[in-house]
């Protein structure tokens, strides 16, 4: 093998990432994978999705789309080609991604509504303690870009941005330590030239613990840790040794288990760190898992990648992409087949991952406003209560989103021909007592949601009446959905 340059490694890291992401979505438990024909030849296939909010629909996903883990990571490299990164990311780009988000959790949802309302998730009361018990992978997956614009800077400042990254959304030891265990790798692969000995990075890994498992800076992260051990509900230091700890007996676990020859038996090795578990969406699992799978398979590229995305019941998407980023980091790009350059976007990842490793004088045009954007297709599909407007766009800079716009379908009514001029509007107990339950509801008076239902009664639209109305979309179509739904 050639001495490959970062050029080619930062574009093999991104792109092997999507790669992975793409593959294993449709595997992903949580997917809404309405076919369950997996097929398992190593190839991109379009597929159905049934989501569920706001309302029950399936829609096509073409092959070689990705989802949100990519679309994270390439808001995160957009925001690293800006001086103050994190403020262009919390206060733009992720508040943003929400309107075009695919495949997202809870978690990474939850704390982009509250930046995008220009709250601090640990800064609010109702949420702080929810905020530190989130331990899973939603920052781990986006943290790539940061050793790669960083890998000149060394790794003191990778780790210090990559917790910075992280506690943007989540809050627990688990979610930080497997994303600076995952840039402590990284950072070794990327400076890595010639062969890798067999488990070396499982080696390095255990070796550099002392760096990749130090508790965040007390001087830049005072407040945070502060605020953690108070708010959290838990003693934050210890809670953290109980994570740091038990993520090294994993990864002697799996360096004894390569030792041993079980490398035919998956399963067992994988069920044993947890990736089964319902853990298995957590931080520190995910890059346990991607190490095994990495140091099983880095001599065969294509299978490091592949195994993860169809082994189904661990978390498929995120552990391929991160598998694949460690891939990339080491092999670069060149070996990539034919037939997974047809990833969503792949000329734009390529130029991303170039602008990364560029200096700031040699850098090219690529912080277009996310927003500018031109319309390439729509498809309207209809559920039982609303018609789904999927329209796809192409960003300026060349990135594909989808974005969704809900209508809700009008309840045809008969009318009587005895009809008095005054219809009478009538209402089910269990549609009262359905409104009342929903907690949303609770923060409109009596005669906002007579006015909403007037309005509706009246013929008007869902988007005239929140405008008229003033009050949140989702609202509006949860107030008429009780109102008009049959029982």
């Amino acid at each position: 093998m050639g001495e490959i340059d970062k050029y080619e490694k930062s574009k093999g890291a991104l792109l092997t990432s999507a790669i992975g992401d793409a593959l294993g979505w449709p595997y992903e438990l949580n997917s809404g994978n309405q076919g369950r024909n997996y097929n398992k030849d190593g190839r991109f296939e379009s597929w159905q999705r049934k989501n569920r909010y706001p309302f029950w629909y399936v829609e096509t996903i073409q092959k070689g789309n990705y989802s949100d883990d990519t679309q994270l990571l390439l808001a995160v490299s957009r925001c690293l080609l800006y001086e103050n990164w994190i403020e262009k990311f919390t206060k733009i780009e992720y508040p943003f991604w929400l309107e075009y988000e695919r495949g997202g959790g809870r978690t990474v949802k939850k704390a982009a509504s509250l930046w995008k309302k220009g709250v601090v998730p640990w800064k609010n009361r109702a949420y702080c303690r929810e905020y530190y018990m989130a331990g899973g992978n939603g920052g781990v997956m986006r943290i790539l870009p940061h050793v790669i614009r960083n890998l000149e800077k060394g790794l003191d400042c990778i780790i210090d941005d990559v917790i910075s990254d992280v506690i943007i959304s989540h809050g627990h030891p688990r979610a930080i330590l497997g994303a600076t265990c995952y840039s402590y790798a990284l950072y070794y692969l990327f400076n890595k030239k010639g062969i890798l000995a067999f488990a070396e990075l499982v080696d390095v890994l255990i070796e550099g613990r002392k760096i990749w498992g130090a508790a965040p800076n007390q001087d830049k992260f005072f407040e945070w840790l502060e605020v953690a051990q108070k708010e959290s509900g838990y003693n934050y230091s210890l809670e953290w040794n109980s994570c740091y700890t038990n993520m090294i007996r994993n990864l002697e676990y799996i360096r004894q288990s390569l030792n041993e020859g079980l490398l035919s038996d998956d399963t067992n090795i994988l069920e044993n760190i947890g990736a089964y578990s319902k853990a298995n969406g957590a931080g520190d699992i995910a890059i346990l898992t991607a190490v095994y799978f990495f140091s099983k398979y880095v001599n065969t590229p294509e299978l490091a990648v592949s195994v993860p995305a169809f082994s189904v019941g661990i978390d498929t998407d995120t552990v391929a992409s991160i598998t694949g980023g460690l891939i990339g980091a080491f092999c670069g790009n060149n070996w990539i087949p034919l037939e997974w350059k047809e990833i969503q976007d792949y000329s734009y990842i390529c130029s991303i991952a170039v602008e990364l490793c560029e200096p700031k004088g040699k850098r090219k045009t690529l912080m277009s406003d996310i927003s500018k954007m031109h319309t390439v297709s729509t498809n309207d599909i209809k559920s039982k209560y609303s018609i789904i407007k999927i329209t796809q766009y192409e960003t300026d800079f060349g990135q594909t989103i989808y974005v969704k716009t809900v209508n809700k379908i009008a309840e045809k009514k008969s009318i009587s021909k005895n009809a008095s001029k005054e219809e009478l509007i009538k209402i089910s107990i269990s549609q009262v007592e359905n409104i009342l339950k929903d907690e949303a509801l609770s923060r409109i008076t009596l005669r906002k949601a007579l006015d909403i239902i007037l309005m509706k009664y009246q013929g008007m639209n869902e988007d005239k009446i929140v405008k008229i109305a003033k009050v949140n979309s989702q609202i509006v179509s949860k107030l008429l959905y009780y109102f008009y739904k049959n029982d």
